[in-house]
């Protein structure tokens, strides 16, 4: 008996099949999507992170304050973007100071980040606040920053200082 030999066949083919091909374009499609709708909240994050920059740098200012026993205050300028730390010393001089790891005596904001309005937080040696040109509400002033049409705000709250969470404001 001579056996023939065939050539077997593989049992799997090489490649894709056109099912698979469209499964993979429509997965692909779908994470196309997302990451370019995710793409305009990054300017968002961007503002939630200057948010808590800012908030850190309000907070250092009244730790200042008590543990210095003396007057410190946080000013910012919506024309220049920017905001910088003072030491109140005797006469009602201003002493400029530089926050923790900035190169300069203000700290800019970056392109786009704006504050709504000027504003001034003094923090006296028992770091209390007292603040000019914000509006309150109740016991508490909106300290807002804007990039774009995005805006976040955060709330100081009088005689003790708290800082409420970052909020989206319509």
């Amino acid at each position: 008996m001579h056996l023939q030999r065939h050539a077997s066949r593989p049992t799997s083919c090489a490649g894709f099949t056109m099912l698979e091909l469209l499964a993979i374009i429509t997965l692909l499609g779908i994470l196309a999507v997302a990451a370019v709708s995710s793409m305009g909240t990054l300017s968002e994050s961007s503002l939630i992170g200057q948010t808590e920059v800012l908030k850190r740098h309000i907070r250092y200012t009244q730790h200042r304050a008590m543990s210095t026993r003396s007057t410190w205050k946080i000013t910012a300028s919506a024309k220049n973007h920017s905001y910088a730390l003072f030491q109140v010393l005797e006469g009602d001089k201003d002493q400029v100071r530089r926050f923790p790891t900035e190169q300069s005596d203000s700290r800019v904001l970056p392109d786009g980040v704006t504050f709504s309005e000027d504003w001034t937080i003094e923090f006296s040696p028992r770091g209390e606040p007292e603040v000019s040109k914000l509006q309150k509400d109740g016991h508490q002033w909106a300290i807002r920053l804007c990039q774009g049409k995005a805006k976040r705000q955060f709330k100081l709250t009088e005689f003790t200082g708290f800082l409420t969470e970052t909020e989206r404001v319509p």
